[in-house]
Parts: C-alpha cells; structure tokens; sequence
C-alpha cells in the first residue's frame, strides 16, 4: 500500500523499474508519457485518463507495444492529465501507485506528496542515480541536451551540499 513517486532524468531507467515492479505487485501508474503514446492507449482501448494498470506495463513491453514519441506541444495537456489520473487512483482507493514521471525539481513532486499526505497514503520518491552517458543512450527523446539538462537539475546541490530539488522531510529511497 504505497505510492512510488518516481524521480530522476530522461533515460534513467525509471519505466523499466515499473516493469521490473509488476512482475511483484499490482497496481496503477501514471504518467505524463502516456500522452505521447495516443496511439497504443487507442489500440488498447484504455483511457489515459485512468492510468494503466501493472500487469499491462508488462504485456506492452513484453509485446514491443510502446509508440514513444514526445511532443513537446502536448505538455500543457500531459502532466495536468497524469496528475487527474492520479487523484482518480487516490479517490477509488488503488492500493499501489506509482508516478512514472521525471520529477526532478521539487515543484514537480510536490503536487503529487501533497495529495498523498491530503489522502492519508503512506509515499516514497525513488529516486534514480543512473550516470549521465547511460541515460542519454537509454533516452527516447531525440534532443539528448534535454537529458543532460534533467541530469544537472536532478544532481543540483547548494553551496552546503544539500540537493536543492528535494525537502528534508520527503520519504526518499534509492532505485
């Protein structure tokens, strides 16, 4: 009964940590990538709006079904639909959920722990240390200097040395 609030750059692996999650658990993710693959949640006749199950994660990969292809333009429509997704997955009460999300500033995840906390569910931010030159061959996206720029944002520290995109207080574990 957790919710995963996933976090770290482009490429880090952190879909594939959702596959390798189903084949344990089930469970609800939400993403704003699912707004850049509109042609597979209309073969699969799944609505977007309700996230996608665990167990369809795996099928999908094991099927070579994701259509990937990110559209910048769509963002403004992308992370206000995951975010409806996942307060949707709060309000029926699915036990696991996980926000497949880059969220690597703190007003990214924020949103997100907020409504946990408002809901009274237990969270933790996985957060992804993959190095840079792995992400960027992992990637998707075809302008790789968006990776290294979710790379340097995610790796932000203060002159003391604290990460500046995280809060004290947030549950916080390694992928």
């Amino acid at each position: 009964l957790v919710i995963s609030i996933l976090s770290g750059p482009t490429g880090a692996g952190k879909s594939t940590w959702c596959i390798e999650k189903s084949r344990r658990i089930d469970g609800v993710v939400v993403s704003a990538d699912h707004f850049m693959m509109p042609k597979l949640f209309q073969d699969l006749d799944i609505t977007i709006y309700r996230g996608v199950q665990l167990r369809d994660y795996l099928r999908l990969r094991e099927n070579n079904s994701f259509y990937y292809e990110f559209n910048p333009e769509m963002l403004g429509e992308a992370h206000p639909g995951c975010f409806r997704a996942y307060i949707e997955a709060l309000m029926k009460g699915d036990e696991n959920i996980i926000v497949d999300n880059t969220s690597v500033n703190a007003w990214e995840k924020s949103p997100y722990v907020l409504a946990a906390q408002a809901y009274g569910r237990d969270y933790e931010i996985v957060r992804f240390e993959t190095p840079l030159d792995r992400c960027i061959e992992q990637s998707k996206v075809e302008d790789k200097e968006i990776v290294r720029k979710h790379y340097h944002v995610h790796h932000n520290r203060n002159d003391a040395g604290n990460r500046v995109n995280h809060l004290p207080w947030w549950s916080e574990v390694q992928a």
